[in-house]
Parts: structure tokens; sequence; C-alpha cells
């Protein structure tokens, strides 16, 4: 129960960094990646950033910590989303729109922005702020007006958020009975469920395939047969496991092609070290991005043109990888870059 509990709050951490893309008809590729930069090595504070091809763009000064999670492009428009911190100490939901900063909370409670989504005119954000009595809500905003997803008095998260047509899903988890995640999605405000509650569930990132919906996720089991967590993904409410639970494992990021499912996450074999190995998944089909040295896991997946990207990161860099190898200036050699969410376009 100690490792499962461990394991649990490395994975709340990481799902401030999950995205949601769906496939684009452009022929050629630049690549944006939204993270941190550390302004002062004593004081640890982060400064938010974003790539274009190599080329950083910093958002915030470096006077109040900050971070991004999500970004998306929409035309010559870049949106990136976060929150930082402010001088009463608390944290603020916004987003950067061509480096323009737009507050969705005032920060008076804590709060993030997790995932961001452009279509047409209209912004859409999810995340997190915390109620009156301290206890995590999901939420998304729609041009800055906000829509509370769940409830109240529980606690509840938004992780990612996408837009198809007139439809907004927003993907999350909110906790049942007090104690145990239920993974679920919401569809224009109404929820769909996807674990039962026997066990802990999280769910990730969510993506569209005509009339399927695909959402990736973790799943936790006290069964001693199973005792950690299971990667998977579901399609249409129906779930796929990708590891048998005997590792501690899960999924962030998911995109698919045709008949074709692709994956990315992560899977602990030393579990004295705790280390996570960076993974993605095609189908079945597992490919390992990393040997479990130091602690790493891949946050996002795309499929483009023939090419599978895979955005590594660890505590002090991002590695971007284009079919399994490592790509410039993303190859880990720039310990100030610390990327979080990976765009292609």
């Amino acid at each position: 129960m100690i490792m499962k509990r461990f394991i649990f709050h490395s994975i709340s951490i990481v799902l401030l960094f999950a995205s949601c893309h769906k496939e684009s008809p452009v022929q050629t590729a630049d690549v944006y990646i939204a993270g941190t930069l550390i302004s002062d090595p004593f004081s640890g504070i982060k400064i938010a950033a974003y790539w274009k091809n190599g080329g950083m763009v910093k958002l915030t000064d470096g006077s109040f910590a900050a971070n991004t999670t999500s970004i998306f492009v929409s035309g010559n428009d870049v949106y990136v989303s976060g929150s930082e911190e402010n001088s009463f100490k608390g944290t603020a939901a916004k987003y950067w729109k061509n480096g323009v900063e737009v507050s969705l909370t005032d920060g008076t409670h804590f709060a993030t922005a997790n995932s961001i989504f452009v279509s047409g005119e209209d912004v859409y954000v999810a995340g997190n702020e915390k109620g009156n009595s301290g206890n995590d809500i999901a939420k998304y905003w729609k041009n800055g007006v906000a829509t509370t997803l769940g409830g109240l008095n529980t606690i509840s998260y938004a992780n990612s958020i996408l837009v198809s047509g007139a439809d907004v899903y927003v993907v999350g988890a909110e906790v049942v009975n007090g104690t145990t995640y239920v993974a679920k999605y919401w569809k224009n405000g109404v929820a769909v469920v996807l674990s039962d509650g026997t066990e802990s569930a999280l769910a990730y990132s969510i993506f569209l395939s005509g009339s399927d919906i695909y959402v990736a996720g973790a799943e936790f089991y006290d069964d001693p047969n199973i005792p950690y967590s299971v990667a998977k993904y579901w399609k249409n409410g129906t779930s796929v496991n990708l590891t048998d639970g005997q590792n501690p494992a899960g999924i962030f990021s998911i995109f698919v092609s045709g008949e074709d499912v692709y994956a990315a996450g992560f899977e602990i074999k030393d579990l004295n070290s705790g280390n996570k190995e960076a993974k993605y998944w095609k189908n079945s089909e597992l490919t390992s991005l990393s040997d479990g040295t130091i602690d790493e896991k891949a946050t996002n997946i795309l499929f483009l043109h023939s090419d599978i990207y895979v955005n590594v990161i660890s505590s002090s860099s991002s590695i971007l990888y284009k079919n399994g190898k490592a790509v410039a200036p993303f190859d880990g050699t720039n310990p100030m870059i610390q990327g979080t969410a990976i765009s292609i376009y």
C-alpha cells in the first residue's frame, strides 16, 4: 500500500504535463515545445517559456515561479497554458497568447491551467482551482468564463481538453467514497465514467478518431497478483491494458492514426530506485526510450507523416525523439530546457 500511494503521488504531478491533439493535414512540421527555465540556481524559480524549432520565447521574467503545461498553435498564434505565483503567495491559472498573458483566476486560491485547445476564435482551457474547503475542483474556461465540472465538496481534476465541432471534451478524475479516484471524461459538462471505483484510476489524455473516443490513463489494484498500476486506455469506455500490473505503469498521452493506437508513458522496473522508464506503445508493441538509470517519462506522443514523435522529460531536461532518435536541440544536452508539452504543426 505504501508503494501504491507513492506511485499515485508521482502520477499526480505529471498529469499537469499531459496534452491532446488531433491529426493535421499539414505537410511540413514546425516543432513547438512548452517548458520551463531555471532563472536562479539558488532560488530555483522557474520561468515559463516555449521553443519553436529550438528558438526560445520567454513568457515570464522570473519575478515569480511559473510553469507551463500545454501548447497549441492556431495559424500564426501560439497559445501556452500554465500557472504563475503572485505576491500573495497564491497561484493563478493563466495562458499566454503570443507571449501576452491572460489570467483565468485571481490567485486567491491555488489554481492551474492544465491543457489548452483553440477552435476558431474560441479559447478553451481545462484546469483546477481549489475551493473554499481547500479541495481541488475540475473546471474549464471558454474565453475566460469558467464551467465547474467536479462537485464543490469532492476532489476532482481536469487534465486535458479537446473540442470537436460544438462538443467539448474534458478528461480527468474525481474522488468517490473519500479516497478512490474514478477516471472519467465530461462531454459538454456531462460526466462519462470509465472506471467502476473498485480501485483508483486516473485519466490524462483524450483523442477522437471518427466516432471513437480514446482516453489514456492508469488504474491501480490491490490484488496480490496485480499489485501496482496498469497502463491502459479506454476505447469507447472499454479498457485495454498495455501492461500486466507486475510493475507500476501509466499512460499520459494517446494518438490514433487509422487502425493504429500510439500511447506514451512509463513503467518502473526497479522498485528500489523508483525511477520511471520512458516508453511508448504502437498498439501492443513496446518501445523503451530509457533504461531507468534516471527518472524519466514519456509525456506526449504524435504521429505525423509516417514519423513518431515522443517527448520525454526528467527533472533537469527534455528530450524529443523522432522514430526513436533524439532530435537536437531537444536531445538532453541543454539542462536548462525542461519541456513539458509538445506540439508539431
